[in-house]
C-alpha cells in the first residue's frame, strides 16, 4: 500500500493528455485528468501498462492557447477500478520558468488563479491507495471557495447561440490551426450526423482554422469527433465533457 501526502491543493480540472514511456518509442495513449496540483496530477485511462517508478511523457492539451505543453513524470501509484486505471503523476526536470507556464495554462483552463495551487493542505489530509477500487475523485476546494471564482466563459472552440424563433440552438465548432497544422480536409462526426465520415465538411479559414455551424435540438448530448484528411481523428480541445467510446478513447461531447 503506498500513501501519499497531498502537501498542496488539488483541482479536478479535465485535460486531455497523451503519454508514452521514456525507455520506448511506441505510439502515444490517450488519457483524461482527474485533479491537477503544482507537483503532478493523477489521470484515468482505459488502458496502462507501465508500473510505479516508471517515467512518461506526457502531453497535456490547452486549447485557450490552442497549443500543448510537454512534461516528465514518474508514476506514483497505479489503481484499477471499474474499467479504467487511474495513477498518480508526480512532475519532474521543471525548472521554474516551466512550472510557472505549467501552472499558468492549468489556470487559465480550469478558470482557478494560480495562487491557489500553491496553498498548501492541511498535514492530516492523507490518500491512501491500495488494490480497493477507488472512487471517483472530488473537487479539492470548498463550496465557500467556488463561489468567489469569476463565471466560468465559453468553451474556447464551441459557441452556442439558442434561437428565440425556433427550438433550436446554432453551435459553432471551431478546430484551431494547431491542432491540425497541415490539414487539408476536416468533417465533424457525430451524433447528429450518424457519425457519417463525409456529411459535414468544416471550412478553413485564412487564419488555418476549422470552422462549421449546426442547428442541433436543445436538451440533448451530443458525441463527436473531428476526422483530418479522412485518416486521424482529433478531439476537441475543450468541449463540455469527455466520455470513453468503444474503441478505448475517448469522444469529445457538447451538451446543448
Amino acid at each position: 500500500m503506498i500513501t501519499e501526502k497531498r502537501k498542496f491543493m488539488r483541482f479536478d480540472i479535465p485535460v486531455i493528455i497523451q503519454f508514452k514511456s521514456t525507455q520506448e518509442s511506441s505510439e502515444y495513449s490517450w488519457g483524461l485528468t482527474k485533479n491537477l496540483s503544482c507537483e503532478g496530477f493523477s489521470f484515468e485511462a482505459l488502458n496502462l501498462d507501465f508500473e510505479p517508478e516508471e517515467t512518461l511523457e506526457l502531453k497535456l492539451k490547452f486549447p485557450q492557447r490552442g497549443t500543448f505543453i510537454s512534461v516528465l513524470g514518474d508514476i506514483v501509484w497505479k489503481s484499477r477500478f471499474s474499467d479504467k486505471y487511474l495513477t498518480g503523476i508526480k512532475l519532474k526536470n521543471l525548472d521554474k520558468d516551466a512550472k510557472s507556464d505549467f501552472l499558468e495554462k492549468i489556470s487559465s483552463h480550469g478558470n482557478v488563479p494560480v495562487d491557489w495551487f500553491l496553498r498548501s493542505k492541511e498535514p492530516e489530509n492523507v490518500i491512501t491507495k491500495g488494490n480497493e477500487e477507488l472512487p471517483e475523485v472530488e473537487l479539492s476546494i470548498s463550496q465557500e471557495n467556488l463561489q468567489n471564482l469569476s463565471e466560468k466563459s465559453e468553451h474556447p472552440g464551441i459557441t452556442k447561440q439558442y434561437l428565440e424563433t425556433s427550438s433550436a440552438c446554432k453551435v459553432t465548432f471551431r478546430l484551431p490551426k494547431d491542432a491540425a497544422p497541415d490539414a487539408q480536409k476536416v468533417t465533424i462526426v457525430g451524433d447528429f450526423n450518424n457519425w457519417d465520415k463525409e456529411a459535414t465538411l468544416m471550412n478553413k479559414l485564412e487564419s488555418g482554422d476549422f470552422t462549421v455551424t449546426l442547428e442541433l435540438e436543445p436538451g440533448r448530448e451530443y458525441k463527436f469527433r473531428y476526422l483530418i484528411d479522412g485518416d486521424r481523428w482529433e478531439n476537441a480541445w475543450s468541449p463540455d465533457k469527455y466520455v470513453p467510446n468503444s474503441f478505448g478513447w475517448h469522444d469529445s461531447v457538447v451538451v446543448v
